[in-house]
């Protein structure tokens, strides 16, 4: 019996510092994730911008995880708004990797390049996108289900992939 007792008293205490690391490594975790959310939430545009430019807008933006491939993206030129919504494959931290990557491109294409057209946009950020994930060996499967849209005056031009528009 005193052996057994001394057995079930170790991994009793095994199971203790078990059960400790795992809560230490999920609470790391989570800090990261929660980190991750306002680094995420720093790319997406202020609503201000967004309700400066369509009055009667709202965002709705709810991810499923912490983290999330979904995001929202808004240009303002002398003549134009241009407007993107996109979600990307994976969900949590790998969705959100892959919006990162797709925000830094609709930057690099828009911003720096002055590609106003949503359907070359479109082109190039694809093009980025795939270059970016070239690099790797392994084979990923990332892209995005994207809407763009170029408002001016009353006139709305349209560029899509895998997303319709509806008026």
């Amino acid at each position: 019996t005193r052996k057994l007792n001394a057995t079930i008293q170790r991994q009793k205490e095994e199971v203790e510092l078990k059960s400790l690391k795992l809560e230490d490594a999920l609470t790391s975790i989570e800090d990261s994730l929660e980190y991750s959310k306002l680094i995420q939430s720093s790319m997406l545009p202020p609503l201000s911008l967004l309700e400066r430019n369509f009055q009667e807008s709202f965002v709705f933006y709810q991810p499923k995880d912490i983290v999330s491939g979904d995001f929202y993206w808004i240009h303002q030129t002398e003549t134009a708004r241009i407007v993107v919504v996109g979600d990307c494959t994976g969900h949590g931290v790998p969705g959100a990797m892959v919006s990162m990557v797709c925000h830094e491109a609709l930057n690099k294409v828009v911003k720096e390049k002055g590609i106003h057209r949503p359907a070359l946009i479109l082109d190039e950020v694809s093009s980025i996108v795939s270059e970016t994930f070239a690099q790797n060996t392994a084979r990923l499967n990332d892209g995005m289900d994207v809407a763009i849209c170029k408002i001016e005056g009353a006139k709305l031009t349209f560029a899509g992939a895998r997303n319709p528009v509806w008026i």
